[in-house]
């Protein structure tokens, strides 16, 4: 196996890692393992080539437009055409490099590696700008995938170069600053060279408009490369035949001077600068010399013109480019797509949907909650606009196929429904046969050997059906069930009682308190009362004549300002709103924080007559607001009011009926003043 195999290998084992659920582990442990052979992970020696050789490189024609929206200060270099297989990032470190040892996939492995290794610095670096790392590195992992942000800077470490993002100004935002900048090894890796990297897109920008609701993200890169610096000489040999003046030599036979032709040849242009300078002095030379410096500087201003007239019209098109020819190419590339489409077969059709729905369903696992807004968005507004510049006929058409796609649902619904009730029928009909089948005894041994072997019979159908069919349900279960469910619901079992603690209502068939009709060592239940039998009655309990009945009206739906006006006593206590942004004041909580003391005091000295004075309320109330904005007055007008008449009639129970308000006045001034 050779080193291009065994990365391709590697290359497998880790896209294999990545299909696992603990994706990053598998990975890491891949990592370590390759890590081992320290034969192939001997560092690249990473010489580029840095001019242009029209010889060996292609411009990119597509690139090249899109290039023309990058900064002025890269203007003077090449976009050179790569392979556009998801791969292209390392196609141009390849073409770059010029050495055939090294493959796609070594660089993609390699990559892998650094950011595994590194991960904590890459990280720290990008992840705000380009997402998690580990989700990255998965799908790193799959060859021919897309690549990003991470790999770039990655390469550096790898090729110990500096490598420049060039990434063009279409749909440009601040937080995109980051794809235009040069990234450099990590210390102590010392960069021996320089790369630039393009951001590209394989179509041309209308068509990438046209295919992603008039969005563009680029989908390839290129390098790019200085152009060839000529001199003279190499001036020389880029002329064509037809317009280089052939070398000729002159001489005199019998007084007439003729043009003698001398053959065509390829020289080096030192080996021409020697001939030149040794025959410096001869007249033909001189004569040769001076016409292909002609000819040369004449070649050069033709082919300066040619330049100047292919870059002219293209730098002006996107000016001079109108709506109307920019509709006729959407409308170009529309038929395009529908003939191609067309003319595709069943198996293309299937393998181009799937492969959409795959890039669709990975689209949309990775975008955002805006993101995902803003598609249904201009999903909703192209929807929108189809149907209101669709025709008449088109307009039938969609109302045609919706019509059908109805019917089809109601159909398969239908079938289902109808395979449901049938399954029910069959299984009926097969528990009614198991019911009828009932063996009768009979006297007579003819008879008796008919029903032994029509119970055989019977048992093997049972059998053969028991093994398609779950056991029906037996009559008698059934009966047995709802009786213990009737004797568990009945209103002697639900009956309730009077609790002598807490006055509420329970069962009175409770585990503690036994039944109804039996007594415990604890308590007993006499006339639906549950009373303590020991001797030991709680002291605050109803029994020991501490329930004091219902609250009085006059008492029911005091405020926290009337509670303080009437009160004997004073006490301290936290009370805090819940809010939530979703409900109204209204419906919020309320709860206690902190501690609730309350203190007795020398009540004579203290309160002679009722209700405080304002001045003393305010005392001892204060509210805090804490929000946006102040509450409204009808939020507080069920929280703070104050109302005379409530104060009042309160307070004449009180003096009615409690002992510690007989001695206490009421002060009729301080109520007027409330």
């Amino acid at each position: 196996m050779n080193r291009s195999q065994k990365f391709t290998r590697f290359l497998q084992l880790f896209e294999k890692a990545s299909e696992s659920v603990m994706y990053y582990d598998e990975i890491v442990s891949t990592v370590q393992r390759i890590q081992n052979i320290e034969a192939l992970m001997i560092p690249i020696q990473f010489n580029p080539d840095q001019v242009f050789d029209e010889r060996k490189y292609l411009v990119d024609a597509v690139a090249k437009t899109y290039f023309r929206k990058a900064t002025d200060d890269v203007q003077h270099l090449i976009p050179v055409e790569v392979v556009a297989d998801g791969n292209c990032l390392y196609n141009s470190i390849l073409l770059l490099m010029n050495n055939s040892m090294i493959t796609t996939s070594e660089l993609r492995v390699r990559t892998v590696i650094e950011l595994v290794v590194n991960g904590a610095y890459y990280t720290r670096m990008y992840s705000q700008f380009i997402g998690l790392l580990d989700i990255a590195i998965k799908a790193i992992c799959k060859n021919y995938t897309y690549s990003e942000l991470y790999e770039i800077a990655a390469l550096c470490n790898i090729l110990r170069c500096n490598i420049r993002s060039i990434y063009p100004r279409i749909d440009f935002r601040e937080d995109m600053e980051i794809l235009n900048n040069s990234f450099r090894p990590t210390s102590p890796i010392i960069a021996n060279c320089s790369i630039t990297i393009f951001w590209s897109h394989a179509l041309n920008e209308i068509d990438v408009r046209a295919q992603n609701n008039m969005t563009w993200s680029p989908n390839h890169f290129v390098p790019l490369i200085s152009p060839p610096v000529y001199d003279d000489s190499d001036n020389i040999s880029r002329q064509s035949v037809s317009k280089v003046v052939t070398p000729g030599k002159r001489t005199f036979k019998n007084n007439t001077p003729i043009q003698m032709r001398i053959p065509e040849f390829q020289a080096s242009p030192s080996q021409r600068r020697r001939n030149e300078h040794s025959n410096e002095t001869s007249f033909a030379q001189s004569t040769t010399t001076d016409a292909i410096r002609e000819a040369q500087n004449e070649i050069q201003a033709q082919y300066q013109s040619v330049v100047e007239q292919q870059i002219k019209p293209s730098q002006e098109n996107p000016v001079n480019e109108t709506m109307e020819h920019r509709r006729m190419q959407l409308e170009t590339q529309k038929q395009r797509n529908q003939r191609n489409i067309s003319n595709e077969t069943a198996e293309e059709r299937h393998t181009r949907l799937e492969k959409q729905k795959q890039r669709d369903q990975w689209n949309r696992s990775n975008e955002t909650a805006e993101e995902r807004q803003i598609r249904l968005k201009k999903v909703k507004e192209l929807a929108q606009s189809s149907r209101m510049n669709e025709t008449e006929e088109q307009r039938q058409i969609r109302l045609e196929k919706q019509r059908k796609r109805s019917q089809a649902n109601r159909a398969k619904k239908i079938a289902e429904k109808s395979t449901s009730n049938t399954l029910n029928t069959q299984q009926q009909n097969l528990s009614a046969k198991l019911n009828e089948t009932e063996p009768i005894s009979l006297c007579d041994t003819h008879d008796t050997h008919h029903f032994t072997s029509n119970e055989d019979i019977n048992k093997k159908h049972k059998s053969s059906i028991s093994s398609l069919w779950p056991e029906f349900i037996s009559r008698n279960l059934k009966e047995d069930c709802l009786q213990k469910f009737i004797q568990k619901m009945s209103m002697a079992a639900l009956s309730e009682a009077t609790c002598a603690v807490c006055n509420g209502f329970i069962k009175k068939n409770i585990a503690i308190l036994g039944t109804s009709t039996s007594n415990s060592s604890y308590v007993q239940y006499d006339n639906g009362i549950i009373l303590y039998v020991n001797g030991s009655i709680p002291k605050f309990s109803p029994a020991n004549n501490m329930w004091l009945g219902d609250t009085p009206p006059e008492l029911q739906g005091l405020t926290i300002p009337e509670e303080n006006l009437i009160s004997l006593y004073r006490h301290n206590s936290c009370v805090i709103k819940l809010h939530s942004p979703f409900h109204s004041a209204t419906t919020a909580q309320a709860a206690l924080k902190g501690n609730c003391i309350t203190f007795l005091q020398s009540l004579p000295n203290i309160v002679n007559s009722l209700p405080l004075k304002l001045d003393d309320l305010c005392d001892t109330l204060k509210v805090i607001f804490i929000g946006a904005h102040p509450p409204e007055r009808v939020h507080l007008k069920k929280v703070l009011t104050v109302r005379k008449k409530k104060v009042t009639q309160a307070l004449h129970w009180l003096k009615k009926n409690n002992i510690l308000y007989q001695n206490v006045e009421i002060n009729l001034h301080n109520i007027n003043q409330l």
